[in-house]
């Protein structure tokens, strides 16, 4: 039952974490596509995303976690904007490094204000999965803010 909770969390995450790149990249650029074929990359760049994490997630390292996601919101940014390659390339590093770290600090400070460790911290599921569902929610905010 975990893991099946753990995967509704992940493609939430995921739909959410597409989603604030995807109002980045309209903030910066303008569109290539639109209509359906926008909304059929976006979905196919949600499902990669969603399979990335499933089967492979940070099995090999945070390393290769990072290089699939911001080559994947470069391809999308490729696909679905225009722009030229080297501003794509910073925006979309800089969005990731902007908004992921918020990610990393939103955690560190649950773990220091409640006085857990990471290993409690992920097994109070209840816990854990508010504050999953809350970093994206917020990573969104930020972006629509951008």
């Amino acid at each position: 039952m975990v893991d099946v909770w753990g995967n509704i969390l992940s493609l939430a995450g995921n739909v959410l974490a597409i989603w604030a790149q995807v109002a980045l990249l309209d903030a910066f650029f303008p569109r290539r596509k639109s209509g359906k074929a926008y909304c059929l990359w976006v979905a196919a760049a949600i499902l990669a995303a969603y399979a990335f994490s499933v089967f492979v997630g940070s099995r090999y390292g945070y390393t290769l976690k990072f290089l699939f996601e911001t080559a994947s919101y470069y391809v999308l940014s490729a696909v679905l904007y225009q722009s030229r390659w080297d501003r794509r390339l910073f925006v979309v590093v800089t969005n990731y490094a902007v908004l992921y770290s918020w990610t990393y600090w939103f955690d560190a400070l649950c773990l220091y204000a409640l006085g857990m460790t990471y290993e409690e911290y992920v097994w109070n599921i209840p816990l854990y999965s508010a504050t999953f569902l809350l970093r994206p929610v917020s990573v969104l905010a930020v972006a629509r803010v951008i």
